[in-house]
């Protein structure tokens, strides 16, 4: 087969706007034309260690489904790489107000962002508007870890859900003293308008 690529990026284009569709066939069909168009199924078993009857069951249109570690391989061989990226509609991105992370535009709550529990989660990535629910850890007591979205965080300024409760119980705490208080004032008052 000729090389129907002009270039490198004629390459990516096209194995990318196939594999866009998220589809398994078209991911195999695309590749297959690449190894056929550029450098043929027996360079490609030189260059990946594979053997040609395992690079041709692999790349299969009917049956082929290759592991990852044969995947992968397959792309170095063609001296691709396998990229990952964001859908253009999730919330990391696209709620994000100018593609900028929590960390640039809410440093101060950021601060809060507790350092192990969120361990699977990249804040770069992490939009001020997002909300899904992550772990922090209050500043007032290292104690305090609790769950909040980063939207509640952000805009409606919540605080430690531990403090917030210790705060509302003291705050109970004083009217109940303010109240006594101004029953016994008005029971002296009415003991001195007696006199």
């Amino acid at each position: 087969m000729d090389n129907i690529f002009k270039s490198e990026e004629e390459i990516k284009e096209y194995i990318n706007s196939m594999s866009s569709k998220g589809k398994i066939d078209q991911i195999i069909f695309s590749l297959k034309n690449v190894i056929e168009s550029t450098i043929g199924f027996s360079t490609l078993s030189h260059r990946s260690g594979l053997t040609r009857e395992s690079l041709y069951k692999s790349l299969s249109p009917e049956t082929g489904n290759p592991h990852l570690s044969s995947f992968l391989l397959i792309l170095k061989a063609l001296d691709l790489t396998f990229t990952v990226s964001f859908k253009k509609n999730d919330e990391f991105i696209n709620n994000n107000v100018n593609n900028k992370s929590i960390i640039e535009t809410h440093p101060d709550v950021f601060k809060e962002w507790h350092p192990t529990k969120n361990s699977r989660v990249n804040p770069l990535y992490v939009s001020a508007h997002s909300k899904r629910k992550y772990w922090w850890q209050c500043l007032i007591n290292k104690d305090h870890s609790y769950e909040a979205t980063c939207h509640s965080k952000t805009f409606k300024k919540s605080i430690c859900s531990f403090c917030a409760d210790e705060i509302e119980n003291e705050i109970k705490k004083l009217k109940n003293k303010l109240k006594n208080n101004d029953k016994k004032g008005n029971e002296h008052g009415k003991e001195s308008n007696k006199l």
